[in-house]
């Protein structure tokens, strides 16, 4: 079943990039180039793109794999989410954004040798996320951008067992380099949970190629470790490739994968997002 899901999504993918090739080299010599470039696109939820006024609204359509087993149980768990988002630029480097995501999600479990079986479907809002992030300093010849960000997670609706009530604050920072046509970025975030006092290390790594002012693709590695005394918690680790095509100067498209790497992280997460600039 993966196997399909996976070439579906290449499929996709190529249909959603590719298919306007001709397009793109079909436009008229010397017209204005009004789009924003590719690369850029490609960063706009890590850097800061908006000036003093300007809007983005997005929306994501993600859907979530993920297979648990032991001696005895295996669990198929499987999310369908939609996050609907909105950044504002308020002008000196800066912008504030919010995500509001609903999602649903399917467990069966299974005990083939006691003959159990079991199916939950729950659905509902996930966190909501609020946050500012700004650029700190911009790149030049002998330093990369630095932008630093400040957000608050918190619970939406009502509350259950598939969706308990949480709050957590995170800060981040992330170093940006463009060397044409490809842009290298990292950074660290750390996150502490308001409700029970945990916390929690991420890290990031990933790259972006321009293939022209319209089309841009690259990967990223991430990993987060709980900051917890059991030492039986383990890093939670993932590979996403993803890919942005600028439309228009307003519209852009970008579908992505990520494969976990680690045990607790999720086997596979596809998803498709769109932006509009307003």
């Amino acid at each position: 079943m993966q196997f399909k899901q996976i070439i579906l999504f290449f499929f996709l993918f190529g249909v959603s990039f590719f298919a306007f090739a001709e397009e793109t080299t079909a436009e008229t010599i010397g017209e204005e180039d009004t789009l924003t470039e590719s690369h850029l696109l490609f960063m706009k939820d890590t850097t800061v793109l908006l000036k003093k006024g300007d809007q983005r609204i997005s929306a994501s359509f993600s859907m979530t794999n993920d297979e648990q087993s032991n001696a005895f149980t295996i669990a198929n768990r499987r999310s369908f989410s939609l996050a609907l988002s909105y950044s504002l630029g308020v002008g000196y480097g800066t912008e504030v954004f919010v995500s509001i995501p609903v999602s649903q999600i399917k467990t069966k479990t299974t005990a083939p040798l006691l003959g159990f079986k079991e199916e939950k479907i729950s659905s509902g809002f996930d966190n909501g996320v609020f946050g500012i992030k700004k650029t700190l300093f911009v790149q030049n010849e002998h330093r990369p951008e630095f932008v630093g960000s400040l957000s608050l997670s918190t619970s939406i609706g009502n509350r259950n067992e598939a969706y308990p009530e949480r709050k957590s604050v995170t800060a981040g920072l992330m170093t940006i380099k463009s060397i044409d046509p490809v842009v290298i970025y990292g950074g660290f975030s750390f996150t502490n949970e308001l409700k029970d006092g945990d916390n929690s290390i991420g890290f990031r790594l990933g790259s972006a190629f321009a293939v022209n002012h319209k089309i841009a693709f690259g990967g990223e590695f991430a990993i987060n470790k709980t900051l917890d005394n059991d030492a039986t918690i383990s890093p939670v680790s993932t590979l996403m490739l993803r890919g942005t095509y600028g439309m228009s100067k307003d519209f852009s498209i970008e579908p992505s994968v990520s494969f976990g790497l680690s045990d607790d992280a999720p086997d596979t997460t596809f998803g498709l997002s769109f932006s509009w600039s307003l």
